[in-house]
């Protein structure tokens, strides 16, 4: 997996802070293990004192995406900023 293998020597090599910005409207068993895994490396990564920053935007319409990340961020220990967009 591409994205777990750059996380995963980002997390070796860099102490710069990190901005994590996800839009996700579903959620399902696989790729919820999938976000779990990446997010297990930005904990990590915070856990070595560097600054993490985690934007999380949803659709106001789908707050049920919403629950299923809060529940997958409290899991992890992780804050997050919940910002809702627009559905035109």
């Amino acid at each position: 997996m591409p994205l777990l293998d750059w996380i995963g020597v980002f997390v070796d090599l860099e102490t710069r802070p990190l901005e994590v910005i996800l839009e996700v409207d579903y959620f399902n068993t696989s790729s919820t293990k999938y976000l779990f895994q990446i997010m297990e490396k930005v904990r990590e990564y915070r856990s070595m004192g560097h600054p993490v920053d985690i934007a999380f935007y949803y659709s106001r319409d789908m707050e049920d995406v919403l629950l299923a990340w809060k529940e997958l961020m409290d899991e992890l220990d992780l804050p997050f900023r919940a910002i809702p967009r627009c559905v035109l």
